[in-house]
């Protein structure tokens, strides 16, 4: 019987799905979250929750869905005045722009994401941003560039003890120096996630 609270809960149910690569049942928790929390009554949630289907759609590509959903979440946010949810709902029509060739907004939109996430000690959200945008910069092949966001969100997730970050920086190292052909250590940044129970970072880890 209470909305918010059950709304909450699906979209958290919907994140961990996504972590445990059971993506239909993510997309599911996702809508239902969504169709809870409309006109429950909590601006907030509905925009994480709107912002969470927009990641979900960011994360295969599916851009022009994740704009609909996180310029939504985008406004919301800003409305409630919740920089965490602002943060991430930045990161991910950062995202989209950038997959649609649109650079120049894509890299205002996710330095936004990140400073406005550092600046309210959002280390989840900061973390994310960092990742994001060495990862978008890595497949264009600034690697350099890449390499320095994905050294950002290390230092700041080893500081912060905020495992899943700090694998995802391992990953991002080993993808960086498998592209600069730096075979040795990218199997090395790769060996540490090969043990990892979450599908998502296991999979990238053996693929490297």
């Amino acid at each position: 019987g209470d909305r918010p609270a059950l709304g909450a809960n699906l979209r958290w149910l919907s994140r961990m799905q996504w972590w445990r690569g059971h993506r239909a049942a993510a997309e599911e928790a996702a809508s239902a979250a969504i169709d809870t929390l409309t006109g429950a009554g909590d601006q907030r949630l509905l925009a994480l929750a709107l912002s969470n289907q927009a990641q979900l759609f960011m994360l295969v590509d599916d851009n022009e869905r994740c704009l609909g959903y996180g310029e939504r979440a985008v406004a919301l946010a800003r409305e409630v005045g919740d920089p965490g949810i602002l943060s991430h709902a930045l990161n991910n029509v950062g995202g989209a722009h950038w997959g649609l060739g649109h650079t120049d907004v894509a890299r205002a939109e996710l330095a936004e994401s990140l400073s406005v996430a550092l600046a309210a000690g959002e280390v989840d959200h900061a973390c994310r941003a960092y990742i994001n945008t060495g990862w978008r910069l890595m497949w264009d092949l600034e690697l350099d560039e890449a390499e320095r966001s994905v050294a950002g969100a290390m230092a700041l997730a080893e500081r912060s003890e905020h495992v899943g970050f700090l694998g995802y920086g391992y990953l991002g190292r080993a993808l960086i120096d498998f592209h600069r052909g730096a075979w040795d250590d990218a199997v090395c940044y790769a060996d540490v996630r090969l043990d990892s129970q979450l599908a998502v970072t296991r999979c990238w880890a053996l693929t490297v």
